[in-house]
């Protein structure tokens, strides 16, 4: 098979992981937006989007760096 043990866990603990991460984020988004609070939710899903990215950035720059 493609995948056993500890790959295979790995995987499914990161695919589920991120799935209940992003169902987390539109459930809060979507609450925000039916108690029209257009203002916090532009600003909780920019804060979330951005921080993210600078999250991946600098994981992905201190990888690179440590491994090279």
């Amino acid at each position: 098979p493609f995948l056993q043990g500890v790959g295979r866990s790995l995987i499914m603990v990161g695919f589920l992981g991120a799935l209940t991460t992003f169902s987390s984020f539109a459930f809060d988004s979507f609450t925000l937006l039916e108690k029209q609070q257009y203002g916090v939710m532009i600003a909780y899903m920019t804060a979330s989007f951005a921080l993210s990215l600078a999250a991946f950035f600098l994981l992905y720059h201190l990888t690179k760096w440590g491994l090279s």
